[in-house]
């Protein structure tokens, strides 16, 4: 009786043993592949965590600009120049005409005041510049009728009045206005403009 007991009992310890042995195999066939599982499903995980750089304590340098700040040009002022307008010249007068005119004032006004001898000069360039008279002071001074003694002007020496004289009316001074066109010791004309002395100044 007890050789059967123990015979049974070892058959039952056989099949216990072959159940755990089993049941361990299976756990640990489990085990391995839960473990492959797990390393791959690990291992894709890593791959896609970057690993987060430690701080190195230095901080990083910003870069500076390349581009240089460009300069600000003003504009140069351009200067503009103004030529000052010459101060007017005495006017050239012929040598010629300065001593016929002044013979002329000398014959008709010797020893008479400035003013007539100026204001004879003057009516001599008014004649030239109007159309009903010669435009040269000789032929003015020659023109029939006009200076009775325009042919004795050759032997005429004229003093130094009557030739500064002279020259101020070349040169550009006036001294009656340009319709003035007579000079007489008479009145001549329509109006008479002013007299002088003796002589009479008309247009």
């Amino acid at each position: 009786m007890i050789w059967k007991l123990n015979k049974k009992g070892v058959k039952k310890i056989r099949t216990v043993c072959i159940i755990i042995i089993t049941i361990t195999v299976v756990m640990l066939i489990v085990a391995v592949n839960m473990t492959g599982d797990a390393r791959e499903a690990a291992a894709t995980v890593m791959a896609t965590i970057k690993p987060t750089p430690e701080p190195t304590g230095k901080p990083t340098a910003t870069a500076k600009p390349t581009l240089k700040p460009t300069k600000r040009t003003t504009p140069k002022q351009t200067k503009t120049v103004t030529k000052s307008t010459p101060k007017p010249t005495a006017k050239a007068i012929s040598m010629s005409d300065l001593d016929l005119l002044a013979r002329l004032v000398h014959q008709e006004a010797r020893g008479c005041s400035d003013e007539v001898q100026l204001l004879i000069a003057n009516v001599v360039i008014n004649r030239v510049n109007d159309p009903r008279f010669p435009d040269t002071i000789r032929g003015v001074i020659y023109q029939r009728g006009q200076y009775s003694g325009a042919g004795s002007l050759g032997s005429v020496r004229p003093n130094e009045d009557c030739v500064e004289n002279a020259r101020r009316v070349l040169e550009g001074e006036r001294f009656c206005p340009a319709k003035v066109v007579w000079q007489s010791e008479s009145r001549q004309g329509k109006h008479l403009w002013k007299r002088v002395g003796n002589q009479y100044f008309c247009y």
